[in-house]
């Protein structure tokens, strides 16, 4: 007879203690960061503010019972266009975890990869819709309260529920006959093709002064442009989409070095320090843990 024991893993147990335990913000007066660039799939639950959401090449409009996702290589930030009190909920999910659930005929990982980087990403919850997920959050914040013994096991289950909610809610959306496919909303279209062609060439040198030259447009209008509709700078997008590009190339199994130079860095110690101040994880590090899976 064989001895089998069944149980959730150790990287799950610990991330149902440690994740997803502070979900809400609400923020007076808010001010734009940097671009979000996670190593967890995100779902965003809008509540309130004078916001849109860049992700990618797109900008999505916000209103009250809007649900956004992003997956692992998507940059991401909310820009704020005043300075409306903003509140929002926020899950972060490991791939693992979600992986973890996969059965042969149901796939939860399906909403967050199976589309195209920067599309996709947001559908506008119903009121039922919205009062089920209002529900499920104020259930597991309940169990966070309390996380040990049988919580952990029910904030599990409220967890599982909750990713079939919206996996449910957006395969539904994509069902529907006069589906929106939602492109970026008031980015001018030089703007579109200036990021088309960063995009394009990350492993090259990219700076304000090419850009200038290949587009002739003024690197300071530019500048006023990007920040205007995308939040951030020039030089933010284009450090965020490299490391975002480095990690696909490291998942991939391309060595530290070959990344290095395929991204753009030219400086090998530069790189290092970047990757690790916006994944947490070293090169390296990140490499042998997507190698290890």
């Amino acid at each position: 007879m064989n001895d089998m024991s069944i149980g959730i893993n150790e990287v799950i147990y610990n991330e149902l203690l440690n994740l997803n335990i502070n979900l809400h913000a609400r923020i007076s007066n808010p001010k734009s960061g940097s671009f979000h660039l996670h190593d967890t799939y995100e779902v965003y639950f809008f509540i309130s503010g004078d916001v849109t959401y860049f992700i990618e090449k797109n900008t999505y409009p916000l209103n009250y019972g809007d649900l956004v996702i992003t997956n692992t290589t998507e940059i991401h930030a909310p820009v704020f266009h005043s300075n409306t009190v903003y509140e929002r909920i926020i899950f972060h999910f490991s791939p693992e975890f979600i992986r973890s659930l996969k059965i042969p005929d149901y796939d939860l990982e399906k909403c967050f990869i199976d589309r195209p980087n920067g599309k996709f990403n947001k559908v506008s919850l119903n009121q039922q819709q919205i009062d089920e997920f209002m529900r499920i959050y104020r259930e597991i914040v309940l169990l966070n309260m309390d996380l040990h013994g049988q919580n952990i096991l029910l904030k599990y289950i409220k967890l599982i529920e909750l990713l079939v909610f919206i996996n449910n809610a957006f395969l539904s959306f994509e069902k529907m006959p006069n589906l929106n496919i939602q492109n970026s909303v008031n980015i001018p279209d030089r703007i579109i093709q200036i990021i088309n062609f960063i995009d394009a060439n990350l492993g090259r040198n990219i700076s304000l002064d090419i850009l200038e030259k290949t587009f002739f447009i003024n690197r300071t209008y530019l500048c006023t442009l990007f920040k205007k509709h995308i939040g951030k700078t020039v030089y933010q997008y284009i450090l965020y989409k490299r490391i975002s590009y480095a990690k696909q190339l490291l998942a991939n199994g391309h060595n530290v070095t070959e990344t290095c130079l395929m991204c753009g860095f030219n400086d090998y110690s530069n790189f290092i320090k970047t990757f690790k101040k916006i994944t947490g994880k070293s090169p390296g590090k990140y490499r042998n843990s997507k190698q290890s899976r």
